[in-house]
């Protein structure tokens, strides 16, 4: 009993920390317009123009990040946490009012089907479980980011070095909208996202070298920067095309249940992955 006591309440001061209820709502939100959001992606363009779109979407998100990252670390290093914290808080009130006011505008067709119903499709649409389990797969590879950190501090103790290893991982799907113009039509996706997982396993064996250092601090420091930036190019190339793959793929009487479930994929693999 006085285990299971220490235990709970452990648990509960964890629970009612600030920075896990941020994340907690944070994340809650982004499972809720994530779906939404690959469905409104679906209905802008014509499936033959869908790649190009969602790589166009990914180099926009790497962008948006990568310019977060540079400036959140600034801040941090010129003012603290708190007003980092703020700032943030605000930024998330005009992409939701800008989205609210244009969704009024489109019309939006209704996502059909139930979760259950993917039962169903995984046995009888092959192509649609290989895009799952791929989207699984890239989003445990997306994970060795909880060890920036660790390969920040075996470089030195600034918290700039962190700033530099977490801008250059989303610099990486900058070119993504290039690279998916390039092969579009020239290379099936298949091949070009086992190769996409393919590079990040071998890269990710490389930076796992380095972290004993490679010369200098500023020489690690280096190539690290380049490693990471091409794990990112890779992921953030493999995200695009899977996500092409799914909206083509789903069927329309189940295309909600489907693009539900595809997003749930990195839910349940990022616990996985940040743990192993």
């Amino acid at each position: 009993m006085l285990f299971r006591s220490h235990f709970l309440t452990g648990i509960f001061g964890y629970l009612t920390s600030p920075l896990w209820l941020m994340q907690l709502l944070v994340g809650i939100v982004i499972g809720l317009i994530s779906p939404a959001g690959a469905l409104v992606t679906r209905m802008l363009a014509a499936p033959g123009r869908i790649p190009e779109l969602n790589g166009r979407l990914s180099r926009v998100r790497s962008g948006a990040y990568l310019a977060g990252v540079v400036v959140g670390g600034a801040l941090y290093v010129l003012v603290g946490a708190t007003p980092v914290f703020a700032i943030n808080v605000v930024s998330y009130a005009l992409p939701v009012s800008v989205v609210a006011t244009a969704m009024r505008r489109v019309p939006v067709p209704e996502a059909g089907g139930r979760l259950r119903d993917l039962l169903v499709l995984g046995r009888s649409e092959p192509g649609l479980r290989a895009v799952f389990l791929g989207a699984f797969v890239s989003a445990i590879a997306g994970c060795f980011t909880v060890g920036l950190p660790a390969m920040a501090r075996s470089v030195g103790a600034s918290a700039m070095i962190l700033t530099v290893l977490k801008a250059v991982y989303p610099a990486g799907g900058l070119f993504v909208a290039t690279a998916v113009r390039k092969l579009h039509g020239r290379v099936g996706w298949g091949r070009v996202q086992r190769t996409c997982l393919l590079t990040a396993a071998v890269v990710l064996a490389l930076l796992a070298l380095t972290t004993s250092g490679v010369g200098g601090a500023g020489t690690t420091l280096a190539v690290m920067s380049v490693l990471v930036a091409t794990i990112g190019c890779a992921v953030y190339l493999d995200n695009a095309v899977l996500a092409s793959l799914v909206q083509i793929a789903a069927p329309a009487e189940t295309r909600g249940a489907v693009l539900t479930g595809y997003h749930l994929m990195p839910m349940l693999a990022i616990p996985l992955g940040q743990q192993v």
